[in-house]
């Protein structure tokens, strides 16, 4: 059982940083440390400058999108998700992150009507070694 005061207190460390995602993609690329932000999984980020770490563990998944939307910022947390997706490249460091994410969120981002599968299938092209 998790502690729902931690997962408020992620959900809101992680929405303290979708500015400088959405500032970053308008630019066409990815060029800050904001990952760990937007694509949370069950493993911290080894390079993670936070404490707590953002780690959404399995079966929680469902519960961060709730939150998100309980402090309306999920509308602006897929539209981040979905920029990404139109990104011709994403760094290395973050391609293991992008694939862990996606294989944690991915099916449930689908099942809400969130992400699209060709949205899915574009994140996982970017999360492929170049």
């Amino acid at each position: 059982m998790f502690d729902m005061t931690s997962l408020d207190q992620m959900v809101r460390l992680a929405a303290s940083h979708f500015q400088e995602a959405v500032d970053d993609l308008r630019d066409g690329q990815k060029d800050g440390h904001w990952i760990w932000y937007v694509m949370p999984t069950s493993k911290a980020g080894d390079s993670q400058p936070d404490n707590p770490k953002i780690v959404v563990m399995p079966n929680q998944e469902a519960e961060w999108l709730d939150r998100l939307e309980e402090l309306s910022l999920l509308g602006d947390y897929i539209t981040i998700l979905k920029n990404i997706s139109h990104l011709q490249r994403m760094p290395r460091a973050d391609q293991g992150r992008i694939q862990y994410f996606l294989s944690q969120f991915g099916g449930l981002l689908v099942h809400r009507n969130l992400l699209t599968h060709d949205h899915i299938m574009r994140l996982y092209q970017l999360a492929e070694p170049y």
